[in-house]
């Protein structure tokens, strides 16, 4: 309805709170509200974002496509950033995201959620001499 949408990352401790958003309620339910999670202002877009996200994306939509094409049962949304918003607690001392202290969630579809902390993480140095 407003063409803008806030992406947030959540952390594994709220695991409980977001499986219950992908309950299908109504348009009028206030997911927030419904499942007790609390909300912080954005800076550039309408709607609020998560407070307890690690990370959030304000984003202005640029394309909605039903998917699949065929037969939709879902939308792809694509947005642009128009600001980013990160917990202090989750910064490297180049103030950029360290992996390490991350412990996002992300739902792998059906009943299957992932962690970006894991064991079998690793580091690999990416190849040089193409930015010529």
């Amino acid at each position: 309805e407003t063409g803008q949408l806030v992406v947030n990352l959540v952390g594994f401790d709220m695991a409980d709170a977001m499986n219950e958003t992908s309950f299908s309620y109504d348009a009028d339910v206030s997911e927030f509200e419904r499942c007790g999670i609390a909300t912080a202002p954005s800076t550039l877009v309408r709607p609020a974002r998560v407070a307890a996200a690690p990370v959030s994306l304000e984003c202005e939509l640029v394309s909605c496509t039903p998917y699949p094409a065929d037969a939709p049962s879902c939308h792809i949304l694509l947005g642009r950033v128009l600001a980013a918003h990160f917990d202090a607690n989750i910064l490297n001392d180049k103030q950029l995201p360290d992996p390490v202290k991350l412990n996002l969630l992300a739902r792998m579809g059906g009943d299957w959620y992932g962690r970006t902390r894991s064991d079998a993480n690793f580091e690999l140095s990416r190849p040089r001499g193409w930015e010529k």
